[in-house]
């Protein structure tokens, strides 16, 4: 069994990466919650309510009946043996923690700061002496844990977190989330990209026409025909988990749908509409134009689905100018894109 951390301000998008596509509507459906944009303020407004009710109880003998099923996993077991009484109402009432939502049996998230459970059973020494405190005492001695608490107690009142941006074993790492992104005219909507190019090939060739045949010339007459089009190819390299901890979500495979989809047309009818891309770099335009070609190159080991952990992806993009250019407009462009 496993649970998921989330926070007051998380949404329903949020959540949605956090769990995948495939799995959203079961987990909305195990915490009785509605398809709702501010999921997160719905399930912290419920916890809220069932803890402030006075009418609420739940005795010693509830309380071991509840632990008693809830011993498949040491974490989820040590966390719910220190409780307070306003978790055990929430785990009472509602069959969750309290600012967690719990997880579908089907559905495994790889280990994180924002996940719960998933460590294996409960030694049968600790859930003894446990199950023999709680009957005794009514509640259960921390230091029969070796005063080690590692279930990350949350607080129902904190309210300062981001779920999503903290998530994931890629926490601590320097992600540009924002920074590097895709946007197609074609959906009218954009994707992230979690690295910047390790390579950018820039190509710009001026086209001349050559002149028939003429006598006692040296070397053949040129004629002027057009410069361009700029064209640009931009290399990243990313790994499959770097989304959030977990490639079973597909978040890479995503990203790789989308540039792949802004190679095709969409057909209404008889007209044929096809897409323009822009890639931002840190908040500013690299390039406009066509996306001609998305190649993708898989290696490293193998993921939990059997597909390879590591891509690289080739973007290359024909450029579409918004102004004219010539000889004066390109030598006053930035040094940089």
């Amino acid at each position: 069994m496993q649970y998921l951390k989330i926070s007051p301000t998380t949404t329903l998008k949020e959540l949605t990466d956090l769990v995948g596509a495939d799995h959203i509507e079961d987990v909305l459906h195990l915490n009785e919650l509605p398809r709702t944009p501010r999921v997160g303020q719905v399930f912290y407004e419920r916890c809220r309510n069932i803890m402030g009710n006075g009418a609420i109880t739940v005795s010693t003998e509830r309380k071991i009946n509840l632990l008693g099923k809830l011993s498949a996993d040491a974490d989820v077991f040590e966390y719910c043996c220190l409780m307070g009484d306003s978790g055990w109402k929430v785990l009472d009432t509602i069959n969750t923690l309290p600012g967690y939502l719990k997880l579908p049996d089907n559905m495994k998230l790889p280990p994180s700061d924002i996940v719960l459970g998933g460590s294996g059973n409960a030694s049968e020494i600790i859930f003894k002496k446990a199950m023999d405190q709680m009957r005794i005492k009514e509640k259960v001695d921390s230091s029969i844990f070796n005063d080690l608490n590692t279930s990350n107690m949350p607080t129902i009142l904190d309210q300062s977190s981001s779920v999503y941006n903290n998530s994931g074993i890629f926490g601590d790492f320097k992600i540009p989330w924002g920074k590097i992104t895709l946007y197609s005219s074609l959906s009218d909507s954009s994707m992230d990209i979690p690295c910047y190019p390790e390579e950018l090939n820039d190509s710009r060739k001026a086209n001349y026409t050559e002149l028939g045949d003429l006598l006692y010339q040296y070397e053949p007459w040129k004629l002027y025909q057009d410069s361009g089009p700029r064209q640009v190819s931009y290399k990243f390299h990313f790994h499959r988990d770097m989304w959030n901890g977990n490639h079973l979500l597909g978040g890479a495979n995503k990203l790789i749908r989308f540039c792949q989809a802004n190679c095709y047309p969409r057909y209404s009818g008889s007209s044929v509409i096809t897409s323009t891309v822009t890639l931002y770099i840190n908040g500013s335009v690299a390039i406009n134009g066509i996306l001609t070609d998305v190649s993708v190159d898989w290696d490293g080991p193998l993921g939990q689905d059997g597909w390879y952990l590591e891509c690289t992806m080739t973007l290359s993009i024909t450029e579409i100018a918004k102004k004219p250019l010539n000889y004066d407009t390109v030598m006053n462009l930035p040094i940089i894109g």
